[in-house]
């Protein structure tokens, strides 16, 4: 091969490589600007008040008792860590106050995540047969939600209707029930996960335990 010809091949190559490069900053520059549009962890943001906010207790599945003092509204996704972490200092709240305090829980699955949809359609599944909790408690436990499939959480928590159940998630029954919920989290301009809203309050921070024990105690004050 003459110089000449390698110098063509050469420049050819070195403008194939710019061109991989210049592909490679476009598509990791729509990654970012796409994460970049999706909500956070609940970290330093403005508390505000949110207009008509009993109505947001209205749907849900409630996770203590109906006529509880203090009631939190919770916009979660079971594949956020940060939601994970949430849901321990929850239950231990519960514990500690469990006639005064009930959580409203609301699904708020993001896009990043691919399991969490699923996850939020087996535990509203689960809802219908009377075991939300159950299966609510289950897919925050789990290491991995790749791993549950339905029947692995039938017979985790016992399900009594199986193939209802199955029937329920593989057909995606309930999925108008986690589209409700997206819908009312975009409505009130929500931009973290997880979100809670105490009486007309949307927090700008999600609470540690000791911050929610004494929230708690100022309410029933």
């Amino acid at each position: 091969m003459g110089r000449n010809q390698e110098g063509k091949t050469g420049r050819m190559e070195w403008v194939a490589n710019v061109v991989t490069i210049a592909l490679g900053v476009v598509a990791l520059s729509f990654v970012w600007a796409r994460l970049g549009d999706e909500p956070r962890a609940a970290v330093g943001l403005e508390a505000r008040h949110i207009a008509d906010a009993e109505r947001l207790q209205e749907a849900g599945q409630w996770l203590g008792p109906r006529d509880a003092e203090v009631v939190i509204v919770e916009f979660g996704d079971y594949e956020c860590p940060f939601c994970r972490r949430a849901e321990r200092d929850l239950r231990a709240l519960r514990d500690s106050f469990p006639s005064e305090v009930a959580i409203v829980y609301r699904h708020w699955p993001l896009l990043i995540h691919a399991n969490a949809r699923h996850a939020a359609l087996l535990a509203e599944c689960g809802g219908e047969q009377r075991l939300f909790e159950e299966v609510h408690a289950l897919l925050y436990r789990a290491v991995a939600l790749e791993g549950l499939s339905p029947e692995r959480v039938a017979e985790e928590v016992g399900i009594p209707d199986v193939p209802s159940f199955l029937t329920c998630v593989n057909s995606g029954q309930l999925d108008g029930a986690i589209d409700r919920d997206i819908a009312a989290a975009e409505a009130i301009g929500l931009r973290a996960v997880p979100s809670f809203i105490v009486g007309d309050t949307l927090l700008g921070e999600t609470p540690s335990l000791e911050e929610w024990v004494e929230l708690v105690r100022r309410r029933r004050q």
